[in-house]
């Protein structure tokens, strides 16, 4: 039997508002796993995977720093800084 929650209001409102101002509190720098734990360290008895839901409802995910680019060698790509080797001449290493 599906029971129908239409004019019910919404038991998650006081946690989605919990989520929320963890989240911008760190700036978008926690998933639902921190998130989780910084609940269980208030006080709050909360599954993961209900935070994991409502964070997906609220349209919040962590962002990710930039990643660095490395830069291998300085000659346009080629040879990516590999040895070239000993040169020969005549059939002699130099």
């Amino acid at each position: 039997m599906l029971v129908k929650k239409i004019g019910r209001p919404d038991p998650d409102t006081g946690l989605k508002a919990e989520i929320q101002a963890i989240y911008d509190e760190h700036e978008g720098r926690y998933g639902y796993r921190r998130i989780c734990d910084e609940l269980r360290n208030r006080g709050q008895k909360v599954n993961h995977k209900r935070v994991q839901r409502l964070m997906k409802v609220l349209g919040v995910e962590m962002s990710r720093a930039p990643e660095e680019i490395q830069i291998i060698s300085g000659d346009g790509g080629e040879g990516r800084g590999q040895h070239p080797g000993p040169k020969l001449q005549g059939g002699r290493h130099e």
